[in-house]
């Protein structure tokens, strides 16, 4: 019977710092999974969203050397309890932070993270991504109301290096490596009483009232960091390395001239590198949700809907083997207002997603002439045993579907 083997890392920290361990999980194929429980795993079909994870034939896929943070700067932030992280796949803590800069033009460093509070029915996301070969980064923030009002704002501002994501009043603290992140905003940010006005930015920017956001959030890992480190010539032109996590939220926003809000809820994060044009992914899907502190979910399809994606259920991801997306879209429109998922996991069990869109907002990239549609709703998910989570769904296009 083959053997199958695992690379895992747990970072254990207590009263007397940081105790960083590495190894190897061997087991016979077909039998109980040991420490990570998964062999080998691939989320996604789009160059956006592609993760290699674990050993394939007996090879690891990973890890490859890269530059070294300094123990000091990794564990910053000691705390008393004992506590563990499981990471999946060939990353370290340390790539949680940015790494050295690409010699590609388009080199490109971005975490994005969204949060969603579900007793306010409100949510949103921040995301940077460092261009600093081109001279300035990608800031884009948005919170949705209740009532499907948004705060917006996006922006490219100037930037010279890659040494941190600080740039158009949006900064990311990372305090514990593959743990804890500090995601901080504050400036201006459009109201929009209907987001749908975004397709057209330059008239939306006109014509909504700009008032002051604050978004200070803490977002503390619920599931293990899993992901995969590419290489040069991979041909992933979109996301070479990339990492994605569950999240627990707290915090608190200020929303114009009121007082702060305490915001209590869960979310996703996640972090790429290396070259990046958006014109370079396939039409895509992406689901995120999260329904507990013991469950979440991503599902990537291509842009007919079908793909694959996982359950993080506590310290385990679960394959969900397949997945199809059906959609119902606005009358003549690439506007997602509900979907149906339907599932088969590892096991060869059937699961089913409903999603309702309760927030929208159009928004687009363009370069070299081309227009890439990304469609961002929160939405909310019921399983078919009748648990309810919240979540994001993105919906990516390219021509000449988005026109």
């Amino acid at each position: 019977m083959a053997l199958t083997a695992q690379y895992y890392i747990e970072v254990r920290r207590g009263e007397h710092g940081p105790d960083v361990r590495r190894d190897w999980d061997v087991r016979r194929e077909n039998t109980r999974p040991g420490k990570l429980g998964i062999t080998f795993y691939c989320l996604g079909v789009s160059a956006r969203r592609l993760i290699l994870i674990g050993l394939v034939g007996g090879r690891f896929l990973g890890p490859r050397p890269r530059r070294q943070r300094p123990a000091s700067k990794v564990f910053n932030n000691p705390i008393q309890e004992l506590h563990m992280v499981r990471i999946i796949g060939n990353i370290k803590p340390e790539d949680d932070y940015t790494h050295e800069l690409g010699p590609e033009p388009n080199f490109n460093e971005s975490v994005y993270f969204n949060f969603f509070d579900p007793v306010q029915n409100r949510g949103g996301f921040v995301r940077i991504g460092n261009r600093a070969n081109e001279g300035y980064a990608e800031m884009t923030v948005i919170v949705w109301n209740p009532d499907g009002s948004a705060y917006f704002n996006y922006k490219k501002p100037e930037i010279t290096h890659n040494d941190a994501w600080n740039a158009g009043g949006l900064s990311i603290e990372i305090l514990t490596p593959a743990e804890k992140v500090r995601t901080r905003y504050e400036g201006s940010a459009l109201l929009m009483a209907d987001p749908m006005q975004m397709q057209d930015p330059g008239q939306a920017f006109k014509n909504n009232p700009r008032e002051t956001l604050v978004i200070d959030l803490e977002h503390e890992a619920v599931g293990p960091l899993y992901g995969h480190v590419g290489e040069p010539g991979d041909g992933n032109e979109f996301a070479r390395s990339h990492t994605e996590q569950h999240m627990k939220v707290q915090g608190h926003l200020t929303l114009g001239s009121g007082d702060p809000i305490v915001f209590s809820g869960w979310g996703l994060r996640d972090h790429s590198w290396g070259p990046r044009f958006w014109q370079a992914t396939p039409s895509y899907r992406w689901l995120t949700g999260n329904f507990g502190d013991d469950l979440g979910m991503v599902i990537t399809t291509n842009g007919e809907g079908a793909g694959r994606g996982l359950f993080q259920q506590g310290d385990a991801l679960v394959r969900i083997e397949s997945a199809q997306i059906t959609t119902d879209y606005r009358p003549d429109s690439l506007f997602h207002e509900r979907l149906l998922v339907d599932c088969t996991l590892e096991d060869g069990s059937q699961r089913q997603i409903t999603g309702q869109v309760m927030g929208y907002i159009p928004l687009r990239n363009r370069r070299g002439g081309q227009n890439t549609h990304v469609g961002e709703g929160m939405t909310r998910y019921t399983l078919d045993d009748g648990r309810v989570g919240y979540g994001l769904s993105e919906y990516l296009t390219q021509p000449p579907e988005a026109t």
